[in-house]
């Protein structure tokens, strides 16, 4: 594929209208939680009270990805971004919305606000995508003179505020895809040798499409910032997950566009704490304003990194803690001055210790943390990448268990999202060998914590 072929794909797949004046929005749920800040690299809420984020992440909800999802296919096709599409083509705009918004009221209920309040949880991190508020992408409704529909983020944070959660609102997915992984809602293949920026367009600067899709992205976000400007139910904004291209390393070019989304929101909003995710460690982004760049990033900033051990060799307790802890220290020795968190992780190969352990390790050393994910389909019943896990797959085989884009009937897509319910009879608490679940552990050591 050349270079003019790869920009012309990724242009059909984000062509938008120009963005329009967004007035700022009273945007407030009848729950009204305390508003957070960052105060001498410690989060505060207005009562001046000490705040420790600890919570799960609403993976799958809003950007679905293949593995975890219940959806069938290649890339090209269970990605969110082309799937959607193929709803389009084969359904129209009316039944392709209907399509989405019966995933997500079976994907997420009220019963799962109970069960993370239940486990003792303040917050949540919510991935979300443009097409989540964008209607150009016929994913929700256009509303009557307004250029985004928040509807879908709205209702989220003003449920989960009446259960005393706090909502992190985080993009996962940019126009184009800004790191062309599958979890950004598409996936964009590069041939071996080739030079990644050619096809994940977003971050070439010689590339008009990736101009205008960072162009765009800084506006939806001055969009968000602007309607949940008095909002406090919303923790902060997450700028982007995982911003290198293919998982590459940010740097000098990241940050400079991170500095222009912070000054844009800024421009607008002085509320809410911004929250900036490096790949992969502290050595990958500067210091907030110590920094020979120019940045100044003084008001209300925490620092967010994510962290998988068995993508480091661990395969078991002790070395999943010693890698776990090696990143605590190394983020912790660069002397940032502003609040660390730990926006994903896992515990793939430390059992009910190593669960136990890497959440008291936060604790102790302050570190707020979302763990990655609240539940998961997959095709092992026994995967302890969610708190709740399925049996879908197990039940009823890959053919009936998941959705098939191109050839699921309407009904049948319908009909096999419709499990999706976390308190769908083939959904389970993951336990340990013992019998203990994850549920558990999350909540008594959050108690634990708490009561001290």
């Amino acid at each position: 594929m050349n270079k003019i072929t790869s920009y012309t794909i990724v242009l059909l797949l984000t062509i938008s209208f120009f963005w329009t004046a967004c007035v700022p929005s009273n945007n407030k749920s009848n729950a009204s939680l305390p508003m957070l800040r960052v105060e001498n690299g410690i989060v505060l809420n207005e009562n001046n009270e000490k705040v420790l984020l600890q919570g799960t992440n609403a993976g799958g909800l809003l950007v679905t990805e293949r593995w975890m999802t219940l959806v069938g296919g290649t890339p090209a096709v269970g990605d969110n971004v082309p799937m959607h599409n193929i709803f389009l083509e084969r359904f129209g705009t009316e039944k392709a919305q209907q399509i989405w918004q019966h995933y997500r009221e079976n994907f997420w209920t009220e019963q799962d606000f109970i069960n993370l309040a239940e486990m003792g949880m303040n917050v949540i991190r919510l991935p979300f995508m443009h097409l989540t508020i964008d209607p150009t992408f016929n994913q929700v409704p256009q509303l009557s003179g307004e250029k985004f529909n928040f509807t879908i983020l709205e209702e989220f944070v003003a449920e989960a505020a009446k259960h005393g959660i706090y909502t992190i609102l985080d993009l996962h997915g940019t126009y184009g895809s800004h790191n062309g992984q599958d979890h950004s809602g598409l996936t964009i293949n590069v041939p071996q040798g080739a030079n990644v920026m050619d096809y994940v367009t977003f971050w070439n600067p010689d590339c008009p499409i990736g101009t205008e899709n960072r162009r765009k992205t800084t506006e939806l976000w001055v969009a968000v910032a602007q309607h949940f400007y008095e909002n406090p139910n919303v923790a902060g904004f997450y700028l982007l997950n995982e911003p290198g291209e293919k998982g590459r390393l940010t740097t000098l070019l990241h940050w400079n566009y991170f500095n222009e989304l912070y000054e844009a929101i800024r421009e607008v909003n002085r509320h809410h704490i911004i929250i900036f995710n490096p790949c992969w460690g502290g050595g990958d982004i500067p210091h907030p304003t110590n920094n020979p760049y120019g940045f100044n990033w003084d008001t209300n900033v925490m620092y967010s990194f994510h962290h998988y051990t068995h993508y480091n060799g661990a395969t078991n307790y002790e070395l999943h803690m010693e890698n776990m802890l090696w990143r605590v220290n190394e983020v912790e020795g660069r002397n940032f001055g502003v609040p660390v968190m730990m926006g994903e992780f896992t515990v793939l190969h430390g059992g009910l210790k190593g669960w136990k352990n890497t959440l008291r390790l936060f604790q102790e050393r302050g570190w707020h943390w979302t763990s990655w994910t609240y539940k998961v389909y997959t095709n092992n019943s026994s995967s302890v990448w969610g708190i709740f896990n399925s049996r879908l797959v197990q039940e009823y085989g890959i053919e009936e268990a998941l959705v098939h884009p191109q050839t699921d009937s309407f009904d049948d897509i319908i009909r096999k999202w419709s499990r999706t319910r976390t308190d769908n009879e083939n959904m389970f608490k993951f336990a340990f060998s013992d019998g203990t679940t994850l549920f558990d552990v999350m909540k008594s050591t959050i108690n634990e914590f708490d009561a001290q």
